[in-house]
């Protein structure tokens, strides 16, 4: 299906891609206020679906923001959207907005929800299979800040990031804090194994609690792995003897170059393989 014949599910009703709009005064469209969620479609069935409408539900709750559907009422609104777009494979954004009104709280109207499915990236596996390469963002992570710890539509430090290190060649880049302790990268968060331990920065470090990071927690916990989280020195990001990225849309990625520099033998590791590998399983996961 071509891109401007595709159907998007707008507050409560499907509607052409093409036909699909907001209000100028949409707070989301004037001030970035906002909250999405990024997932993976299988088969027809949005993974996750559970989880990331949890968060989301989370973070409206705590910025004060209208509350989003139910996790059922987006499991319906993507059925739909799957057999309109006959797209059973995709990626699905969900976006939710306070709608029109002030950025300093006053009157506002209905919120703002939109779902949106488009054909999965065309490099999805080749990431995992080959690994990735990572260079270090320009911009500071603040532990503090709340458009770090809830998935907001305000992304101008990722997107400058992404551009900047794409341009240099590589595929993510990777925030530090103001003490130089290892964050996130742009669209994922980040694992280290080191002397067959794996670990990754806590949340307290000012980042996003991912999907895919707590199901490789989870995982690795129930393997007898013992994971760790808490702060990492980012010297040590270079040392490591596997790093890898997590994100609900791609899963696990290896990353086998820090910088221009390999890291380890300069492929993916056992580790971070046979993780993927017990991630993909459950297709079907909630």
């Amino acid at each position: 299906m071509t891109e401007d014949r595709r159907t998007v599910w707008l507050d409560g009703r499907c509607v052409e891609a093409r036909a699909a709009a907001v209000s100028l005064a949409d707070l989301g469209f004037r001030a970035g206020v906002g909250l999405f969620e990024t997932l993976r479609v299988i088969a027809g069935v949005p993974r996750w679906l559970a989880p990331h409408a949890a968060r989301m539900r989370r973070s409206a709750t705590q910025l004060g923001l209208p509350a989003p559907p139910s996790a059922a009422e987006l499991g319906r609104a993507v059925a739909t959207l799957v057999r309109k777009n006959d797209l059973p494979e995709a990626a699905l954004r969900i976006v939710l907005t306070p709608g029109a009104g002030t950025a300093a709280g006053g009157e506002r109207a209905s919120p703002t929800v939109a779902l949106e499915l488009t054909p999965l990236p065309g490099d999805l596996g080749a990431g995992a299979a080959r690994g990735v390469s990572a260079a270090a963002s320009p911009h500071v992570r603040k532990a503090g800040s709340l458009l770090h710890r809830h998935k907001t539509l305000s992304r101008l430090e990722q997107y400058d990031s992404l551009g900047l290190v794409r341009r240099a060649g590589h595929w993510e880049a990777i925030f530090f804090t103001e003490t130089g302790d290892l964050a996130e990268g742009c669209v994922s968060n980040v694992f280290l194994v080191l002397g067959g331990r794996l670990f990754t920065p806590s949340i307290e470090t000012g980042i996003l609690p991912g999907v895919a990071r707590a199901r490789v927690l989870a995982l690795a916990a129930l393997s007898g792995m013992n994971p760790r989280e808490g702060r990492i020195e980012g010297a040590l990001l270079g040392e490591a003897d596997e790093v890898f990225l997590t994100n609900s849309l791609r899963g696990i990625v290896p990353v086998v170059q820090w910088a221009g520099h390999p890291i380890a033998d300069g492929r993916p590791g056992p580790l971070s393989q046979r993780l993927r590998d017990a991630l993909d399983r459950p297709v079907r996961g909630k």
